[in-house]
């Protein structure tokens, strides 16, 4: 990047606008910006900051604060920068928002801020300052702070960095080279094995919890998982012996509670039989009865047989009715919806015929509008003439008031005329009066006059109190001139428009004689209008009566099929009611018969299926309790007394083995709660294990990272990465450093303290001379400026080759420049000046020997009143 030019307008010292062009000093080479202190030459490289990116160089300068306080009120704050970037050429113009007092009343307002960028290519401007900001980035490949870093070399930050210890350059190396990440790295896998070790103890104490809730195993402090699984074998083992004696006991239990089974069905038949015995006569004396029924209902079966066919008859005869009926119903509705259709028929006729007529109407009145069109036509390019002929009178109007206005300034201008040639008048008469009077005042007495030769001027000529020179007569004839000028150009002006004026007039004419009154115009519109929309609504009522026609047609269609279809089903119920006959049974008195006989006939069914019924029942009643009275028992003769005992025996045995069994289940359940704990006991310690081999693992890569590994130097992993930076920079910086110290002095990192203070940024130099290596703590104050300002350049070549070989052809050195001696100065100038072969470099300082050496100059000057001023010299 090459800098052109640089405009400040009331930016910080700057009260007025000041332009610097760089192209003055070349595209390499030194130049020195020089002033006093806090005159402003370090505002030339805020201002250049400022117009690239937005914001100054330094850190406690603010935007709000870069309006100049010696400015005017009407000068604008803004800062134009032209630079090259690759061949290409960018305008950039920014400008703060500030307040400033109000252009009218009292008060102020807040002025917007100002950004634009603009190309030479052929680009659109760039007018969003997020959009500039990202464009010139693109174009530079470099942020701000890495601007600054390349282009602006402050040695007082450069010698914090040379004497810094560990730790301080640490921070200085972490903001140049943006290692926060690595630093961060270690903190977040120090945190994570911090976040694990904390989890690890938790789940020990989970662990010990777990082991807390066993139930059944005599847990102590040496508890071992092996000791657990053997105890919960061994009372597996018992458990399972304990549960075989208690089914054995209960199967024992089992069988007197079935012999007791037994003994009561015994019991229970003995009484069953008794009352077989007694129903066995109920049933025999019931099967007496129901066997005198069955004889009735056999010599009834014949009178069923006749009701079964009579209701067949009758149900033949009912259904022909019905049929009958069904049909006649049918014919008759048929009938009356044919002769409703022949009705909806005539009427659909008659509307087709009506719609039909309409349309002949509206078809007939159609054809009397055909001319109504080019009327319309004729009529409104007349309206339009007549809006000409409107135009033309308001023009003219405007005419004769432009032309009576011209007129009163020609008359104006002619008396300004009169006036400016009588004044010529006046003073040429004025200035020939006083030529004797100038003549006269040079007169002496002894010497001859100029004009009658006489050596006595008794009564010389008075010099005039309105003499006039030969200046005042020419000024007023150039006076007058001007003044008959201006009447010429009036005049003219008079004229073009009394022309125009006559030229329109006659055109107006014409249209007046050929254009009728607008009223008529207006009355013969009105009229077309009007029977346009008569003849549009016509148009509608034909176009809609013909839908209507067309869906009248079609409804009288669909009708006419409707009636022939219901006249075919007309003919068809017709012939089938004749086919049928006429009703002769009354219909009433055959569903009264037909009522009876099923009312007959179900009583009957009824009676039959009871008494069949019953009567198996009691046959088979007669037999289960002759079976029953005829099985013999095999009971003993005490058998209630025998099973009263029996049944004491069950109950105390089922006593003791419920209360047996009861705690054996709590047995059994605490011995698998203690199974399901021993298993995540021994879920909980692999994992546990596991955790602990994992954290032993982070702790060990968080200790290396963090620089904490025992019996190490204490270098963490960003310490790690910044002495690779710093080592590069070492390298670009030494090439410098040698050639200043003439090979005395080279940089070198090297490992001080002991193992047990962070290290690893230590700065030593190495003495040729000698051969010794010591820290640049103990170089000379001259040295530790050749050393710093090494460092610096060190540090922005490398930045630099960072960003993909950025080059940045400008340079700015700020100040550290004081203290040097004359022969320390002259080797920072040469190899500045070595460095000056590639780029532009800009020096600022305010020590008087350079300005002897450095011959192209920025001098910045700080004035009481309106701020500073810079001017170049070259």
């Amino acid at each position: 990047m090459r800098l052109n030019t640089l405009t400040m307008s009331a930016f910080g010292p700057y009260a007025g606008e000041q332009t610097i062009d760089f192209r003055r000093f070349g595209t390499s080479g030194l130049y020195l910006v020089s002033g006093d202190t806090g005159a402003g030459k370090t505002t030339i490289f805020d201002a250049i900051v400022y117009g690239l990116y937005g914001s100054v160089s330094g850190d406690v300068r603010e935007t709000s604060m870069l309006r100049s306080r010696y400015a005017d009120d009407r000068t604008p704050t803004f800062v134009k920068l032209t630079f090259e970037v690759n061949g290409q050429t960018y305008h950039v113009l920014r400008g703060p928002e500030y307040e400033r007092p109000k252009a009218r009343g009292t008060g102020t307002t807040r002025q917007k801020a100002l950004c634009e960028l603009t190309f030479e290519d052929g680009r659109p401007p760039v007018t969003k300052a997020a959009l500039v900001n990202s464009a010139i980035e693109e174009a530079l490949g470099l942020t701000r702070d890495q601007f600054k870093q390349v282009s602006m070399i402050a040695q007082g930050d450069f010698l914090k960095v040379l004497l810094a210890k560990t730790d301080e350059r640490t921070r200085i190396l972490r903001s140049l080279f943006h290692t926060d990440r690595y630093r961060r790295l270690q903190e977040e896998i120090n945190e994570e094995a911090n976040a694990q070790k904390s989890a690890l103890l938790e789940r020990e104490r989970r662990l010990q919890e777990k082991i807390g809730q066993l139930e059944t195993f005599p847990a102590d402090e040496r508890f071992e998982l092996e000791a657990l699984i053997r105890f919960l074998d061994e009372e597996t083992k018992a458990c399972h012996a304990k549960r075989g004696a208690l089914d054995a006991a209960q199967k024992a239990c089992d069988a007197k509670r079935i012999q007791l089974g037994k003994w009561n069905e015994q019991s229970k038949k003995a009484q069953a039989q008794q009352q077989a015995r007694q129903q066995l006569d109920e049933a025999n004396a019931r099967l007496a009865v129901l066997e005198q029924e069955r004889q009735t209902l056999a010599l009834r079966q014949a009178r069923y047989g006749a009701w079964i066919e009579e209701r067949s008859a009758l149900s033949q005869a009912l259904e022909q009715a019905r049929r009958r009926k069904q049909t006649e119903e049918s014919y008759q509705n048929a009938r009356k919806k044919r002769k409703a259709l022949e009705q909806a028929l005539e009427s659909e006729k008659a509307r087709v015929a009506t719609l039909q007529a309409e349309i002949d109407q509206l078809q007939t009145e159609e054809g009397d509008e055909r001319t109504l069109a080019l009327e319309l036509e004729k009529w409104q390019e007349q309206a339009g003439a007549r809006q000409k002929i409107e135009a033309l009178k308001a023009e003219q109007a405007e005419r004769s008031r432009a032309l009576s206005e011209a007129k009163q300034r020609y008359e104006q201008t002619r008396t300004d005329y009169e006036a400016a040639q009588a004044k010529a008048g006046r003073i040429e008469l004025a200035y020939y009066d006083s030529q004797a009077g100038w003549l006269a005042k040079r007169l002496e007495d002894g010497r001859p006059c100029p004009v009658c030769g006489a050596l006595d001027h008794p009564h010389p000529a008075a010099l005039c109190a309105q003499a006039a020179t030969k200046e005042d007569v020419e000024q007023a004839r150039e006076a007058a001139q001007r003044k008959r000028k201006a009447l010429e150009t009036e005049a003219n002006a008079c004229l073009r428009l009394e022309e125009a004026g006559v030229h329109a007039q006659t055109e107006l004419d014409g249209l007046e004689k050929k254009t009728p009154p607008r009223a008529r115009i207006e009355e013969q519109l009105a009229r077309l209008r009007t029977r346009q929309k008569t003849l549009e609504e016509r148009t509608r009522r034909l176009e809609a009566a013909r839908q209507t026609l067309q869906e009248a047609v079609g409804r009288l269609a669909a009708k006419e099929d409707e009636w022939r279809t219901c006249r075919e089903q007309e003919i068809e119920w017709r012939t089938t009611w004749q086919a049928l006959g006429s009703a002769t049974d009354d219909e009433a008195a055959l569903k009264a018969r037909q009522e009876t006989l099923e009312a007959q006939i179900a009583a009957f069914e009824q009676q039959r299926k009871r008494v069949d019924e019953e009567w198996l029942a009691q046959q088979t009643r007669r037999a289960e309790c002759q079976a029953l009275a005829q099985e013999s028992l095999n009971a003993p003769a005490d058998l209630d007394r025998q099973i009263e005992a029996l049944r004491d025996f069950i109950q105390t045995e089922q006593t003791r083995l419920d209360v047996e069994k009861k705690e054996q289940a709590d047995r059994l359940y605490a011995l698998e709660h203690d199974q399901k704990v021993g298993l995540q006991i021994e879920r909980e310690q692999k994992e546990t294990e596991a955790q602990r081999m994992a954290l032993s693992e982070l702790k060990n890569l968080a200790d290396t990272l963090n620089g904490k590994l025992g019996g190490q130097y204490k270098i963490g992993l960003e310490t790690y990465v910044q002495m690779a930076y710093f080592d590069e920079v070492l390298a670009r910086a030494n090439v410098r450093l040698m050639q200043m110290s003439e090979g005395h002095y080279e940089l070198i990192r090297y490992q001080a303290g002991n193992r047990q203070s962070q290290t690893g940024l230590d700065l030593g130099v190495i003495d040729h001379y000698n051969g010794t290596k010591r820290s640049v703590r103990t170089l000379s104050g001259g040295e530790s400026f050749e050393a710093s300002l090494a460092l610096a350049l060190g540090l922005a070549d490398t930045i630099g080759a960072m960003n993909g070989g950025v080059f940045c052809e400008t340079m700015f050195i700020d100040e550290g420049f004081g203290t040097l001696d004359d022969q320390t100065l002259g080797h920072a100038i040469d190899m500045l000046a070595q460095l000056a072969a590639h780029k532009s470099v800009g020096i600022i300082s305010h020590v008087a020997a350079l300005k002897e050496r450095i011959d192209a100059q920025i001098v910045v000057e700080k004035r009481q009143a309106g701020g500073a001023f810079a001017k170049t010299i070259v």
